[in-house]
């Protein structure tokens, strides 16, 4: 029996109908693509799901073998991709892409938004990024809104890696707001992300009060996760933003606690940009 089957089977069995599954979930919409095996929910969502069903994830999944392996395989990519382990990435993806399980067409789209994310930071081609992700977002694929989020995310990216701060911020804050209304939909690290970035965008734009305002908005939202490794860069932002517009013990302040952020996650590359800011913050209270 498929996951969607399952699910089904399970919310008949308690005498639910779709709208009653999908309540505070996700749409009836999407419970009915669900069942009909037209997209593989997101982990979060699925979580959700099990809960209401009264069972747990392992339960809800163990009947399809090959669902529980994208499972698997869809929690392997989005750690790899919080841990910045693009070697490991690029390696399951050549496997995945091989396999029977990547012409199921949502299955499909989440490992091209997966390679997308490794071309743009192992390849280092950002361009080549925005063309798969352009693809993606045109394609009539059943994307459920948490891997539109996602893509979208990983696009205004790839944009601002290519200049063009205009067209990134468009993409983020529409994304982020219809993160915000339906916060549930998404794993916790999107809208973070979303918000940091959209905090760059306004910076290329030479927007410094909306990117302060981002960044202390990624800030709020990675505290509220406990989402640690996230904290730094937004901290470091902050910082970047303030010592820019004259406010250098503000500046002072938060690149202390991006420090003490990037030790606590033992990110080396953070510590390193962090360093030099203070140099130049020292200079500029010498000079001051």
């Amino acid at each position: 029996m498929s996951l969607g089957q399952t699910i089904r089977t399970l919310r008949q069995r308690r005498g639910m109908s779709q709208s009653e599954l999908a309540e505070g979930i996700c749409t009836q919409s999407e419970i009915s693509r669900i069942e009909n095996d037209l997209v593989l929910p997101q982990l979060n969502t699925l979580k959700k799901i099990a809960a209401r069903l009264g069972v747990t994830l392992y339960e809800l999944s163990e009947g399809s073998e090959e669902s529980s392996q994208r499972i698997e395989t869809l929690r392997r990519i989005h750690r790899y991709v919080r841990q910045q382990k693009w070697q490991e990435l690029a390696a399951l993806l050549d496997e995945e892409e091989q396999s029977a399980a990547s012409r199921e067409p949502f299955f499909r789209a989440a490992l091209t938004w997966a390679r997308a994310v490794v071309v743009m930071e192992a390849e280092e081609k950002p361009h080549r990024a925005i063309t798969l992700l352009h693809n993606l977002l045109h394609k009539m694929v059943p994307l459920t809104l948490a891997l539109q989020g996602q893509v979208e995310m990983t696009l205004g990216d790839a944009l601002l890696r290519t200049a063009q701060p205009e067209e990134a911020r468009h993409i983020l804050e529409r994304a982020f707001h219809r993160m915000e209304s339906a916060p549930s939909q998404y794993e916790p690290w999107v809208p973070v992300r979303t918000a940091y970035l959209l905090s760059l965008a306004h910076w290329q734009l030479q927007q410094a009060t909306r990117s302060l305002y981002w960044a202390e908005t990624a800030l709020e939202l990675a505290d509220a996760h406990d989402l640690s490794y996230l904290v730094g860069q937004a901290h470091l932002q902050a910082a970047v933003v303030l010592a820019h517009t004259g406010r250098s013990a503000e500046a002072h302040r938060h690149l202390e606690k991006a420090a003490c952020a990037a030790r606590l996650t033992d990110d080396a590359s953070l510590q390193a940009e962090i360093a030099q800011w203070e140099g130049m913050l020292f200079a500029q209270r010498q000079n001051s």
